[in-house]
């Protein structure tokens, strides 16, 4: 993605397919789904624009998730982007185990 000349349409390309894919489809093709998302991050991170990837990737992991207790590859992307937007990570429950916190 960093090297395509219109980022802004292929940055919309993408979070249209990321909110309109089917997730049981994403189920069978995770590397490659992770993989885009990977892309996306890094082609945001070099342009320092690490908040625009927020409501995408978390879209993302939704679509990847079987249960909300299962971490993806993903998830180590909202967590650069967020951490590079200098926010507090989003409030998920991905640390929480038995109602104790690790």
């Amino acid at each position: 993605m960093p090297s395509v000349p219109d980022f802004e349409t292929l940055f919309s390309q993408v979070q249209l397919f990321i909110s309109t894919c089917n997730g049981e489809h994403i189920r069978y093709a995770t590397d490659t789904f992770a993989g885009l998302c990977h892309q996306l991050t890094n082609a945001l991170v070099e342009r320092k624009q690490p908040l625009r990837g927020i409501g995408i990737l978390r879209q993302a992991i939704d679509k990847m998730q079987m249960n909300t207790n299962q971490l993806t590859s993903i998830h180590a992307d909202l967590c650069q982007v967020t951490h590079l937007c200098t926010l507090p990570p989003p409030r998920l429950s991905i640390s929480r185990e038995r109602q104790v916190f690790n």
